[in-house]
């Protein structure tokens, strides 16, 4: 937070001349130097606090909104947020129960998971808030409020009460108020701004669907997916906004065969193979990109089950792995393997890709951690 308030302007002011503070401790010296000593102190005292109630004055109307927001209880901040339409207090609102949240003395003043609900209540309303005034800074912090409780059993259980698609339909709007706009009209700190957006929005889908794959196909279903495609595809070089697009997708698609069905169906494999290329030199798209590339490209084919069932799913495989090398597997996979020689998981679970796919040139082998 900035500074709430320049101190030099409270005994004087910016032009040079004194100010009321300054006067009544002025006055004060004289009654002091001829022992008057209660009406000396006094004075000085009513000067002190003319200058306090000058600096609140002074200070930001969001300063201040945060000052209180982290005295006041988590329902009264919801009160206040359901008549605010102001999105910088908004924020400062969210920002504030994120704090709670991460404050182990200031969790104990709440009932197990009714700080976690609050914040989902919060940032709901902050996005209700976006549905009339889109500001991208604060969805960007309801969207991080909602990524920091995203795994607790309680919030998760109200998603079908709360509803996905308030946050979905502002993270895709985002995106198409950014990718709508020509070059040149979006200075770099907006740019930045929105694709934090993104970030978060994968971040929080992530997090939310973590080992609950229930939730996984609803995330799906209503159409975060393809949001996610959308951000790493649009923020093709921004490493950031991939890596966190990808765990996203790894969290959605892990051993989820309708949901893997979904991303192909979409062109994710195009989006996977594009995102690993562009960002090869990062160790987490690299990792992520060919974890996701691994468990949906791998021979999960049971030979248990009947020979009708075992032949659909090696077709199935066989279809999926053709349409990853058209889009480009090979070199994606083989760059991320020689850029991080040391990584036993790139080189593993690219080795067995390659493998499966029928590259023909020279594997990169793993050379341990240097």
């Amino acid at each position: 937070m900035n500074q709430a308030w320049n101190t030099s302007g409270l005994f004087v002011s910016r032009d040079g001349s004194v100010t009321a503070a300054s006067l009544w401790i002025m006055i004060a010296f004289p009654l002091l130097y001829t022992r008057r000593w209660l009406f000396g102190l006094a004075f000085i005292v009513v000067g002190f606090i003319v200058a306090l109630r000058k600096a609140m004055d002074d200070m930001k109307s969001q300063d201040k909104a945060a000052i209180r927001f982290r005295i006041i209880y988590a329902h009264d901040i919801i009160n206040e947020m359901k008549s605010e339409k102001d999105s910088v207090i908004l924020n400062a609102a969210l920002e504030s129960l994120a704090e709670k949240v991460n404050n182990k003395a200031k969790r104990k003043e709440y009932k197990e998971n009714e700080l976690e609900l609050y914040c989902l209540k919060a940032s709901y309303l902050a996005l209700k808030r976006y549905e009339v005034s889109p500001d991208n800074l604060l969805l960007a912090g309801s969207l991080s409020l909602l990524a920091l409780v995203a795994k607790n059993k309680a919030v998760r259980n109200q998603c079908q009460k709360f509803g996905l698609k308030l946050p979905l339909t502002a993270i895709v709007h985002s995106l198409e108020v950014c990718s709508q706009k020509c070059e040149g009209e979006v200075s770099e700190s907006v740019e930045q701004i929105s694709a934090d957006v993104q970030r978060k929005g994968c971040l929080w889908l992530g997090a939310l669907v973590d080992d609950d794959k229930q939730l996984a196909t609803l995330v799906v279903d209503q159409g975060g997916l393809e949001a996610i495609l959308s951000a790493i595809d649009w923020y093709r070089y921004h490493q950031d906004v991939n890596n966190w697009g990808l765990w996203a997708i790894f969290m959605l698609c892990y051993e989820h065969s309708i949901n893997q069905v979904e991303l192909v169906r979409l062109g994710g494999l195009r989006i996977l193979c594009q995102s690993l290329e562009n960002n090869n030199d990062s160790l987490e798209v690299c990792r992520h990109g060919v974890a996701v590339l691994f468990d949906l490209l791998r021979n999960t084919s049971n030979e248990s089950t009947s020979p009708t069932s075992h032949h659909d799913d090696m077709a199935k495989i066989m279809k999926m792995r053709q349409v990853a090398i058209g889009s480009g597997l090979h070199n994606a996979v083989h760059n991320a393997m020689k850029n991080f020689p040391g990584n036993i998981e790139i080189i593993g679970m690219g080795t067995e890709l390659l493998v499966s796919t029928g590259f023909l040139g020279d594997i990169p082998a793993y050379q341990g951690v240097k």
